[in-house]
C-alpha cells in the first residue's frame, strides 16, 4: 500500500514539473534588438521550408538569425499564425559611458560601474578589463578590487561604440583616528567628528555608531553628534574593512552661566589675547563662540585669540550653542612716546642675576620689549629682562619697545667674593690648604687654616741609599707645608685628586650640602662656565705666572719592589679663580690675595701643570 501511494506522488510531481517546464518552453521570446544588431530565435529552427510571417521593414531573417532594420516592433509567426517571438527595435546607440572616468577604491571593495547608452538606443554591453591582477571582472560591469594598482576598464556597443574609465586601487585602511578621542558637550549640543585613515589607503565608506543613543545619538554616514542626554557613551567610527576608532563623548547638562578667564583686560596696540572661559560642574559645552564688538580694533585671528590694532575700548562676548553669554572688557592702550627704567645701575657678580622695570607714562602700554647687551661675553639680558652676570667687565644693557622707544641702564660685574685667607707665615707651601679654606669659607662653612692643613694627608720625603724616595702626589702632600722648598724637610705640595678628596672630607664634617668635583683636565672653557654661574674654583698654575726653571724630583715605589721618578716644577702654586675676562683671570693669590694676570699666560700656566681645577657643586 505505501509503495503505490509513493508511486502516484512522484507521478504527480513528474507530471506538474514537466508541465511547467513545457509552459515555459512554450512561452514566445521577447527578443529586443538594436538597429543593425543580430539575434537568435531557436524556434525557428523547426518551421523546416516554410517561413515564418514577420514586418522585414523592422527585422530580417537568416535561418534562426533575426537582425534589426529600423526601429519599431514585430511578432515572428508560424504559418498557422502560431506566435513564435516578439521583437522589439530599437536605434543604434550613438554613445556609451561609464558613470565616472576615473574612480578610486580599495582593495576588497566591488565596484558596480554599470555603464549606460544614450537614451532611446539599445543597451546590449561588453565590458573588458586592461589588467585583470588588480581588477577581477564579475560579469555586467562588477569587479572585485584584489590588488593595489591601476587598471582601465573598457565597455563597448554592438555597434562599435566605447568608453574607458581608469580605474586606482588603494590599499585597505590599517587605521583610522577620529578627529578627538574625547569630547564634551552640553545637553543639546551638536559636533561634528571626522575620520581620517593611513596615509596611501582608501577611505571608503565610514560608518559611525554610538554606544548609546539615548545619551549621543551620531548620523552613520557622517559622524555628526547631537548630546541627548547627561551620561557617557563611546562613538565608533569603522571603515569598509572593519578597522575602527573611538572618541569617549561626555555630555553634561546645558550650561546656564559660562565664566571668562578674565572680565577685564588692558592691551597694548599689537598685543594678542587668548580669551579663555570655564563653567560650573556639572555643566559644559564644546562650542562656544568669541565675538569682538570692534574687529577693526580687535581682530579675530582663529582659536579665541584677539589682536589689539588700535586703541579703545572693546568689549568679547562669549556665546553658548543654547544662547548663553558673558562678556570681557578689553582696554586697548597706545605705546609709549618715552620710556625709562625704574634703576640704572647695576653691580654685580659672577652667577648673579638682576631685573629690568621698564617704567611707561600714563595712560600706555606696551608688553613686547626687545632686550640687548653691548658687552654679551660679560652681561647677558633674556627676553624677559633679567639681566645675567657671566665675567667680569661691564656693559649697557638696553630695553626697547616694540615702536622703537628705549631707555638703558649700566651693569658692572666684579669677581667673585672669594675672601683672602694668607697661607703665609706659618704655611710657607701651604697653598692648597689655604685656597681650600677660602674656597669653604666662601660657601659660608666655618674652617680654619690650621684645621684644612689637618685634613689633608701628608708624607714626608725620606732617603733610602742616598735616594730620596716619597709619596703620589695624587694621594698624599709631599712634605711639610711649613716648609719652604729648601728646608731640611721641603714642603712640596698636592695634586688635585688628593686635595679633592680632602675638600669632601671637611664637607663631609661640616653637614655636607656640596660635592667636591675634580675637573682636571677640562677646557678652560667649562672653567668659565662653572664661574659664570657664581662657582669659584681651585686651579693649579705657578708661583706668580712664571716658567718653571728647575724641578723638585722624587722617587715613588711604584709596589714591584722599584721606584718610579717623579719630577715636580719648582714654583707650582694653587689658586682659587673667581673672575675672568676675555683678556684676563681674577685669582685669589694665597700668598698676595686678588691677582690680575694675562689670561693667555694663566692658561699656559694652567696647561702646563694639567689642567687641574676643582668646583664645588650642591648636592641633590
Amino acid at each position: 500500500m505505501r509503495n503505490r501511494l509513493f508511486a502516484c506522488l512522484l507521478f504527480l510531481f513528474l507530471f506538474f514539473s514537466f508541465g511547467t517546464l513545457a509552459a515555459a518552453a512554450d512561452a514566445p521570446l521577447h527578443l529586443t534588438l538594436g538597429v543593425g544588431e543580430t539575434g537568435l530565435v531557436p524556434a525557428l529552427a523547426d518551421l523546416g521550408e516554410t517561413p515564418p510571417t514577420f514586418d522585414d521593414a523592422v527585422v530580417s531573417v537568416n535561418m534562426i538569425e533575426v537582425t534589426g532594420r529600423a526601429v519599431g516592433e514585430t511578432e515572428l509567426r508560424t504559418a498557422d499564425n502560431a506566435l513564435l517571438a516578439r521583437v522589439t527595435v530599437m536605434a543604434a546607440p550613438k554613445s556609451v559611458a561609464f558613470p565616472a572616468s576615473e574612480v578610486t577604491t580599495g582593495i576588497g571593495t566591488t565596484l558596480h560601474l554599470q555603464a549606460a547608452v544614450n537614451a532611446g538606443s539599445a543597451s546590449a554591453l561588453t565590458y573588458s578589463c586592461g589588467n585583470t591582477d588588480v581588477l577581477r571582472p564579475l560579469g555586467d560591469g562588477d569587479f572585485k578590487a584584489i590588488h593595489s594598482g591601476t587598471a582601465v576598464l573598457l565597455v563597448e556597443t554592438y555597434n562599435g561604440r566605447s568608453d574607458i574609465c581608469v580605474v586606482t586601487v588603494q590599499k585597505a585602511p590599517k587605521r583610522v583616528r577620529l578627529s578627538s578621542k574625547s569630547l564634551s558637550l552640553g545637553k543639546g549640543e551638536t559636533a561634528q567628528l571626522t575620520a581620517t585613515v593611513n596615509d596611501g589607503a582608501f577611505e571608503g565608506a565610514l560608518v559611525y555608531a554610538t554606544s548609546d543613543p539615548a545619551v549621543v545619538k551620531v548620523n552613520p554616514e557622517n559622524g555628526l553628534l547631537r548630546a541627548k542626554a547627561p551620561g557617557t557613551a563611546v562613538v565608533t567610527v569603522t571603515t569598509y574593512n572593519g578597522v575602527s576608532a573611538s572618541c569617549t563623548v561626555t555630555v553634561l547638562k546645558a550650561p546656564k552661566k559660562i565664566i571668562p578667564g578674565r572680565k577685564k583686560v588692558t592691551l597694548g596696540i599689537g598685543d594678542r589675547y587668548k580669551a579663555t572661559y570655564s563653567f560650573k560642574d556639572g555643566y559644559g559645552a564644546q562650542g562656544v563662540t568669541i565675538e569682538s564688538s570692534d574687529p577693526k580694533r580687535l581682530k579675530p585671528l582663529g582659536n579665541n585669540v584677539f589682536y589689539a590694532r588700535k586703541k579703545g575700548v572693546v568689549t568679547l562676548t562669549y556665546r553658548t550653542y543654547n544662547g548663553v553669554t558673558a562678556q570681557t572688557t578689553v582696554t586697548i592702550l597706545a605705546p609709549p612716546t618715552s620710556i625709562s627704567l625704574k634703576k640704572t645701575d647695576y653691580s654685580l657678580r659672577p652667577g648673579q642675576a638682576a631685573k629690568l622695570h621698564p617704567v611707561l607714562p600714563a595712560n600706555t602700554l606696551e608688553t613686547r620689549y626687545t632686550y640687548s647687551s653691548s658687552h654679551p661675553y660679560a652681561v647677558t639680558v633674556d627676553e624677559d629682562g633679567v639681566i645675567h652676570a657671566l665675567a667680569v667687565g661691564s656693559a649697557t644693557v638696553t630695553v626697547t619697545t616694540a615702536n622703537g622707544v628705549s631707555a638703558s641702564a649700566s651693569v658692572s660685574v666684579s669677581p667673585l667674593a672669594v675672601p683672602f685667607v694668607s697661607q703665609l707665615p706659618n704655611y710657607p707651601t701651604g697653598c692648597e690648604a689655604a685656597s681650600c679654606t677660602a674656597l669653604l669659607r666662601y660657601y659660608g662653612f666655618s674652617i680654619t687654616l690650621d684645621q684644612m692643613v689637618a685634613t689633608i694627608p701628608r708624607k714626608d720625603i725620606v732617603y733610602v741609599n742616598g735616594m730620596p724616595v716619597g709619596p703620589s702626589i695624587y694621594d698624599y702632600f709631599v712634605g711639610n707645608p711649613r716648609s719652604g722648598y729648601t728646608s731640611a724637610h721641603p714642603g712640596y705640595g698636592a695634586f688635585s685628586p688628593c686635595v679633592t678628596r680632602s675638600l669632601q672630607t671637611a664637607i663631609d664634617a661640616r653637614g655636607g650640602g656640596y660635592t667636591a668635583i675634580n675637573l682636571t683636565g677640562c677646557n678652560f672653557e667649562l672653567v668659565c662656565n662653572q664661574l659664570s654661574q657664581g662657582r669659584p674654583l681651585i686651579v693649579w698654575a705657578t708661583y706668580q705666572m712664571q716658567v718653571p726653571r728647575t724641578v723638585n724630583a722624587w722617587y715613588i715605589p711604584n709596589g714591584n719592589g722599584g721606584y718610579d721618578y717623579f719630577s715636580y716644577p719648582r714654583g707650582t702654586h694653587v689658586f682659587v679663580i673667581k673672575g675672568y675676562s676675555e683678556s684676563y683671570v681674577w685669582l685669589m693669590d694665597p700668598y698676595y690675595g686678588t691677582r690680575t694676570y694675562d689670561r693667555s699666560t694663566f692658561e699656559a700656566r694652567w696647561n702646563l701643570l694639567g689642567r687641574q681645577a676643582i668646583v664645588l657643586i650642591p648636592s641633590e
